[in-house]
């Protein structure tokens, strides 16, 4: 049952932006150094020597997006405090509130592996001088990126966070007063939660990786719609109370006087 609560949680809001706009950093930083996203499905031998020419922007920019993620956990704890407030329950409001958490750890686990690991390999690699020397420097690269990025990319960035913002998307539906700004976040989420879920079977069907340039834009999108929602302050509801007429307050006077 939807109540009048609101989602007001400028604390939270600030952070959702914050997130957002730190994503936006690293998506053209990284973009525009070492081709990221696409760069992640090339191979060893174009990948490496492309990080060693690029060090520092690669890093810079892996450093907004560890940062991104990493504001994304008080945006959950912050919507928990809301939810609990608009009569959610605490089971309910601390599950969701996990998997937003648990989304955000695993994407940063991910992630590390560009600023401590990846940068090591690529000047090594770049130092190689035997055949031998590089091919194991790219199995290492290979075992490494695997497990890595299952743990950020297809864990953290589209299952867990992909079950969070689905999550979110019904809570808004069902328990928050029913304005258009609401109502977007809650349709959003809902769709694009739902879609991240789905693009974890890519594993045993590739193709469904294709949704991922429609979804992962949606994502960012959310995160700013979600932080604007949580930092606009909401209407006040109006009384169902008639606001007193004349004749009351001068029966009201006389009633005093008797």
């Amino acid at each position: 049952m939807r109540t009048h609560a609101s989602i007001h949680q400028p604390f939270g809001g600030i952070f959702a932006l914050v997130a957002a706009t730190l994503f936006t950093i690293a998506l053209v930083v990284l973009g525009q150094a070492i081709g990221w996203p696409g760069i992640l499905r090339e191979p060893p031998s174009v990948v490496l020597p492309r990080i060693d020419a690029n060090r520092m922007p690669m890093i810079f920019g892996y450093a907004c997006y560890l940062l991104s993620s990493l504001a994304l956990i008080p945006v959950a704890f912050a919507l928990r405090e809301r939810f609990i407030a608009a009569s959610v329950s605490h089971a309910v409001a601390d599950t969701i509130t996990f998997f937003g958490a648990a989304g955000a750890v695993l994407k940063i686990l991910g992630i590390v592996r560009w600023l401590a690991s990846m940068p090591t390999l690529a000047s090594q690699y770049a130092a190689a001088t035997t055949l031998e020397t590089r091919s194991m420097l790219e199995v290492s690269y290979t075992a490494l990126n695997g497990y890595a990025g299952s743990v950020g990319e297809l864990l953290g960035v589209q299952l867990v966070s992909g079950i969070w913002m689905t999550s979110v998307g019904f809570v808004l539906l069902r328990q928050f007063s029913s304005g258009w700004g609401a109502s977007l976040v809650s349709a959003l989420g809902i769709l694009t939660g739902t879609g991240l879920v789905i693009a974890t079977v890519r594993i045993f069907e590739p193709n469904i990786a294709a949704i991922q340039a429609f979804i992962n834009p949606a994502g960012l999108i959310w995160v700013v719609a979600l932080g604007i929602l949580m930092c606009a302050k909401a209407r006040t509801q109006p009384s169902n109370e008639a606001p007193p007429t004349s004749l009351s307050i001068a029966d009201s006077s006389t009633s005093h006087r008797s």
